[in-house]
């Protein structure tokens, strides 16, 4: 089901991407736009996923960030151990 973006979702497309995204009017669940982060944010932030106020919407994405650093974390303890890491870590 297409709904029209709210608020939260809006609030994001605005800077997501440095605003590549904000043409987006509406939203579903299977809205394919290209970026998968970009779908998973706006699913996180929709109505139909009760995202009802602005606390919510920072909890929500504060979370993801907090999950996003431990799954960084675990690639580059990895990448450490076998010996490849990313010359650009320290920037």
């Amino acid at each position: 089901m297409t709904e029209p973006v709210n608020e939260f979702q809006r609030a994001a497309l605005e800077v997501y991407a440095f605003g590549d995204f904000n043409h987006i009017e509406t939203h579903s669940a299977d809205a394919e736009y290209g970026d998968s982060l970009l779908s998973f944010v706006l699913i996180e932030l929709s109505s139909k996923e009760r995202c009802d106020g602005w606390d919510t919407a920072i909890d929500r994405i504060e979370t993801a960030v907090e999950d996003l650093k431990v799954v960084l974390n675990a690639l580059q303890d990895a990448a450490e151990r076998d010996g490849a890491g990313r010359k650009d870590w320290d920037r």
